[in-house]
């Protein structure tokens, strides 16, 4: 008999689930169903939802879920056809699709101070995969020796997925939108480097960052840096997945925005230097709405985050008031101008912020950029 496999939409919901359990997030599982129905448009019921997260796998595939799951299970396997010589590979498909019973809970109920749903949960998340390996994938494994080519995706705790909605958002700003070529394109090195950096650290494979020359539509040639795709990442963004990332982390999902399509602004009027702004841009409506989403959720009243439609690229662009959200970039140029801006913003005289921000910056093609010897002196005083 076939086997069956969940709908698209059910699989883009039961990798909710999975995100939910490794978040640990303060709302309550049911209201977290709720934002998977609002947001992501499935019909999910509470008792699928609910034997989903107590790590009873169904028959789902996806690039995020076998990016979770391929790599363990072709490290357990390979572990148990070694420990246990003669043993075959059907067999070797039931242990690595492990789940605990409710009747085999039942019985280890009676020696542990839990109840044997929880120790359902506590063994399915520690121990259980996320998706059944067929028993077909395991033959090859251990028969004929093939390897899984599927990039590995390591999620162990909270921290990680936040890393993983930092690359999901930066990619969404600066990556090319082309389905026949999903890598990250930037001319910025600094951030091109902090993105091999995190992808390294959940995939524990080598990143390697390929430069090149292009010529602008103004004539003008550039340094291009290009990072490889990844199925996980590009499968999060075109499943809509990356609303739920949004919702539970909103600080990491600006910060990526900020990092690959934000700017810092700032007020000067009459020789006066004024208020600090920083500013995303994206073509994306539905980025922007997000976006907004995002920083109401951080805690700024929606009165404070302004709205603007550039006529010249045809996009949108969301502005707000540095002093509302304590947010950093990762790349050292905007960083060091947004330090400056916010140390500056203490001295009680706008004249004088601004001749000491005039002594350092000077304006270049509409742009505030450093003058000679200013990241010098920036370096030396560790900014």
């Amino acid at each position: 008999m076939p086997v069956k496999y969940l709908s698209e939409d059910m699989s883009v919901a039961y990798s909710a689930v999975l995100i939910y359990r490794l978040a640990r997030p303060r709302i309550s599982f049911r209201k977290y169903i709720r934002l998977i129905r609002e947001h992501l448009g499935v019909d999910l019921h509470y008792r699928t939802a609910y034997s989903w997260l107590e790590g009873i796998a169904p028959y789902v595939s996806n690039p995020f879920l076998r990016a979770l799951a391929v790599q363990r299970a072709y490290e357990v396997a390979m572990k148990i056809g070694k420990e246990r010589s003669g043993i075959s590979a059907y067999k070797i498909a039931s242990s690595v699709n492990r789940v605990l019973s409710v009747h085999v809970a039942g019985e280890l109920s009676k020696y542990f101070p839990l109840n044997r749903y929880a120790l359902i949960r506590w063994f399915n998340e520690k121990f259980a995969l996320p998706i059944r390996i067929p028993v077909e994938t395991v033959v090859g494994w251990v028969v004929r020796g093939v390897k899984p080519s599927v990039t590995p995706l390591f999620l162990s705790d909270r921290r990680d997925l936040e890393f993983l909605t930092y690359l999901v958002s930066a990619r969404m700003g600066d990556g090319s939108k082309r389905r026949h070529d999903p890598c990250l394109y930037t001319s910025n090195l600094s951030f091109a480097v902090n993105y091999g950096i995190l992808i390294h650290r959940l995939t524990k494979r080598p990143v390697r960052i390929k430069s090149f020359k292009n010529t602008t539509p103004d004539g003008r040639v550039i340094s291009l840096f290009k990072l490889p795709a990844n199925s996980a990442i590009s499968y999060l963004i075109d499943s809509g997945l990356w609303k739920i990332l949004a919702i539970l982390f909103p600080r990491w999902f600006i910060k990526g925005l900020l990092d690959s399509e934000g700017e810092v602004k700032v007020w000067i009027h009459n020789k006066k230097l004024g208020s600090v702004w920083l500013s995303i841009y994206n073509k994306n409506w539905e980025v922007i709405r997000y976006v907004i989403f995002a920083l109401r959720i951080l805690g700024i009243p929606s009165s404070k985050i302004n709205l603007s439609f550039r006529k010249s690229n045809g996009g949108f662009a969301v502005t707000w008031n540095s002093k509302y959200l304590n947010i950093e970039f990762s790349e050292s140029y905007r960083r060091r101008k947004l330090r400056l801006l916010r140390l500056l913003s203490r001295l009680y005289l706008p004249h004088a912020r601004y001749c000491i921000f005039r002594s350092l910056y000077e304006k270049r093609n509409n742009k505030w950029v450093p003058r000679k010897g200013t990241l010098i002196l920036f370096s030396i005083l560790g900014f």
